[in-house]
């Protein structure tokens, strides 16, 4: 029969431990009259590891940014992370918040950050593949003016928070004017007379809705163009 003594729990990972030790850096250096985070320690979702929660000069919160943590190497000349493509796939497909890419020097005490939008997410994905199909990884760098110590981000994270939140009305905005245009087309397309649409009003009110339609992305909701056209 094995001796019992010789079981022993399960050893706490040096990941785990390196992992924490950025988590505790980050949280130590942010201002907590500015910002509040929700990360999860010692979790293993992947994509993830929490977000922070930004609050206004009037103390309440305005929105809330999604963040992954990494330990940064040491030794560097330009700070930079290799990022999974698996990632940079979740913050073009998945993602539901502004999402932060953050890499803590543990060694010096510093943190940086940089956003990474569905769109950026996208084009450093075709940046890889284009050097080679079988890439797994990207190095990305950190602007070095994006040092939270040196240059607190806050105004900017709110400003990040606030265009979000616009996407997202400007989205629901531009789905009830969609809904409205689809009904008056399909009550337009039951007046025309076919051998006759050119001279129609009909028909040219219908042009006038698709050329409003095309302004509408043009101008007044040109940033979702952006992000998803």
């Amino acid at each position: 029969m094995a001796n019992s003594e010789e079981i022993k729990s399960a050893e706490i990972s040096d990941s785990s431990v390196i992992e924490r030790q950025s988590i505790i850096i980050l949280e130590g250096i942010l201002d907590t009259s500015k910002v509040i985070t929700h990360i999860a320690k010692n979790d293993t979702i992947p994509n993830y590891d929490g977000y922070l929660e930004i609050r206004g000069e009037d103390r309440l919160s305005i929105g809330k940014i999604e963040i992954q943590i990494k330990t940064h190497r040491e030794n560097y000349t330009t700070p930079s992370y290799s990022v999974e493509l698996k990632l940079l796939a979740y913050a073009r497909d998945t993602v539901q918040l502004p999402f932060i890419l953050i890499a803590v020097d543990q060694k010096n005490k510093k943190v940086f950050w940089k956003e990474i939008t569905p769109e950026s997410a996208r084009q450093y994905i075709n940046e890889a593949l284009s050097r080679n199909e079988e890439q797994k990884s990207l190095s990305i760098p950190f602007d070095m003016d994006k040092e939270i110590t040196n240059n607190p981000p806050y105004s900017i994270w709110k400003e990040i928070v606030e265009s979000h939140k616009k996407v997202i009305r400007d989205s629901s905005d531009l789905n009830n004017k969609l809904i409205l245009t689809q009904e008056e087309l399909k009550k337009l397309k039951t007046q025309l007379d076919f051998g006759e649409r050119d001279e129609n009003p009909s028909y040219v009110q219908m042009h006038i809705f698709l050329d409003t339609l095309n302004n509408l992305f043009s101008r007044e909701f040109q940033i979702i163009r952006k992000l998803f056209v």
